[in-house]
């Protein structure tokens, strides 16, 4: 399943990057870039959390953000993924002979960073933009586990359901690039590294990289 969507998610772009061959004229780039800009891209990486490791998120992205300055500007951004997973063991001694516990999750994760960038070149119309990236971003992971008991002899024993929630919130730094085709519409590809800053346990201490690559269409008057 993440194969396709990574799949997905490369067509995508490779359907955009063809209209970047198209010319343009000095005047064309040279107009201001309008104020407000939306975006879709393809995301893939991951995210720590409180006592976790941490979750990997592998979706398509929205985004919103408005430029405050020439070289500043203010973007959110959305990812959620669903996945599921499978775990089995045995009670007692750990033999096969004993006790079955099957166990089946379903994890939902939300992420919603908030992010300032900055352009490092100096013309805003230069076709080429380097960026940096700081903000924090915020992280919701849930579980769902239907929850199995199997005798010895495969009879089911007892079922029940347990559910846990986990928020926290990551540091998130990082640099973009960006290709400007025209005024309004601009390739984008971004890497960043978030840290959980939620509590002091030892996942702390990881940093987990997150890719993001995708299209962004700019609109509204120009600053």
């Amino acid at each position: 399943m993440i194969i396709r969507r990574h799949l997905f998610y490369f067509s995508l772009l490779a359907t955009a990057l063809p209209l970047a061959g198209f010319a343009q004229t000095p005047a064309t780039l040279a107009a201001p870039l309008p104020r407000f800009f939306v975006g879709i891209g393809g995301s893939f990486g991951g995210y720590p959390l409180p006592k976790q490791s941490g979750v990997n998120v592998a979706t398509f992205v929205p985004t919103v953000g408005m430029q405050l300055r020439s070289r500043l500007a203010l973007q959110v951004s959305g990812a959620y993924d669903a996945s599921h997973s499978y775990t089995s063991y045995y009670y007692g001694d750990g033999q096969p002979n004993g006790e079955q516990v099957k166990r089946t999750n379903w994890n939902r994760t939300l992420v919603v960073p908030v992010l300032a960038r900055y352009a490092l070149t100096r013309r805003a119309t230069q076709r080429f933009q380097a960026d940096v990236l700081g903000g924090v971003s915020y992280v919701r992971f849930s579980v769902r586990s239907d929850v199995f008991r199997m005798s010895a002899d495969g009879a089911l024993l007892s079922t029940r359901e347990e559910t846990a929630t986990t928020n926290s919130a990551c540091l998130t730094l990082g640099g973009g690039l960006r290709y400007i085709v025209c005024p309004r519409f601009e390739l984008t590809a971004d890497a960043v590294l978030n840290r959980q800053i939620t509590s002091r346990t030892p996942s702390s201490y990881w940093v987990n990289p997150n890719l993001t690559a995708g299209v962004r269409y700019r609109f509204g008057r120009a600053l």
